[in-house]
């Protein structure tokens, strides 16, 4: 069977320019293990960057040096997990310290109203 293109101008699997086959592979691990044999990405330069346009990430990627939009916060640090359990402590402690001070209250105001009733009772000359 003969093939449709007689010639292979215009089948860019088999032109002079395209060297896919050719082309230096990104070789970054995939999840299997395995190294990936997609084909590097190339620069404009003509240079070829170190890994594939799926991979990327590669050493000199990433935001320019001194970029307020890549400041981490620091609000997953150690210190900071710390400091955050130690103020829940201390809102735990106060939060039972004014419980007690309204329970405290509350019957101290009973104490106060039942000792009221006892004059009231006593002025009267019911006792």
């Amino acid at each position: 069977m003969k093939s449709t293109l007689k010639n292979n101008k215009n089948d860019p699997m088999h032109s002079k320019g395209w060297a896919y086959h050719m082309s230096p592979r990104c070789l970054a691990k995939t999840r299997s293990g395995s190294p990936c044999m997609s084909p590097r990405t190339k620069k404009p330069d003509g240079t070829y960057n170190s890994r594939c346009r799926m991979h990327g990430g590669a050493k000199g990627s990433g935001p320019k040096i001194g970029n307020s939009n890549a400041l981490k916060t620091g609000e997953h640090t150690k210190v900071a997990i710390k400091w955050r359990e130690s103020e829940r402590r201390n809102i735990k402690e106060i939060h039972n310290f004014l419980n007690f001070v309204i329970a405290t209250n509350d019957y101290l105001a009973d104490q106060k109203n039942t000792v009221r009733r006892i004059i009231k009772k006593a002025s009267a000359g019911s006792i």
